[in-house]
């Protein structure tokens, strides 16, 4: 855990491995050592781009460095906040993150527990072979993500904007997910397409 604000506690206690935690069996995916933070800052860039694997669980005060491909949207502004018959908020039905919702492709009252604060907008038709799950206003426009993974450097950044850190421990779907976030970044399965070079 890299929690310089010290804002990640309830997730950290339920990301901690558990006492008597069996090691992974045989034929189960490699797993590789990660750190959880909700900052992007020069300790965590110099770790992606040392080759470091970093989840990174996005809030109101996770700040994008300069040139980063996307931007922190709160979902209270710009039309993000779902007044719109046709917003959908959607989850990729193969998704080792996140395709395990029963409503999947949609993620509906799953998340309603949570709620839904901030999305990642400059998500362009190159980077969705990367989105976990997002959203899309009205007819098909303002594509937003809610967990999308990235190269950095030579290191691999996983975002989540879906509030999981201080939910976990509590709603069973921040509890989930949050597990999932981390098997899947600490998993050889995390391979992103698209990258930054900051």
């Amino acid at each position: 855990m890299y929690d310089p604000r010290g804002a990640l506690g309830k997730a950290a206690s339920v990301a901690s491995p558990r006492s008597g935690e069996k090691p992974a069996r045989t034929g189960e995916p490699a797993r590789h050592a990660i750190t959880v933070t909700d900052v992007l800052d020069e300790t965590v860039l110099s770790a992606l781009s040392g080759g470091a694997t970093v989840l990174c669980l996005v809030d109101s005060n996770t700040i994008v460095p300069a040139g980063f491909p996307m931007t922190v949207i709160a979902r209270d502004s710009a039309n993000y906040d779902g007044n719109w018959a046709s917003v959908l908020n959607w989850v990729h039905p193969t998704s080792q993150v996140i395709g395990w919702l029963p409503t999947a492709p949609r993620m509906a009252f799953a998340a309603s527990g949570v709620g839904l604060p901030f999305v990642l907008g400059g998500i362009t038709p190159d980077w969705m072979p990367d989105v976990h799950a997002g959203m899309f206003i009205g007819w098909l426009h303002s594509n937003a993500a809610y967990i999308v993974q990235m190269k950095v450097g030579s290191g691999k950044l996983l975002l989540c904007t879906i509030p999981v850190a201080g939910a976990a421990g509590v709603d069973p779907f921040a509890t989930r997910l949050l597990h999932e976030l981390l098997r899947y970044a600490a998993s050889d399965s995390m391979q992103p397409r698209q990258g930054w070079n900051p």
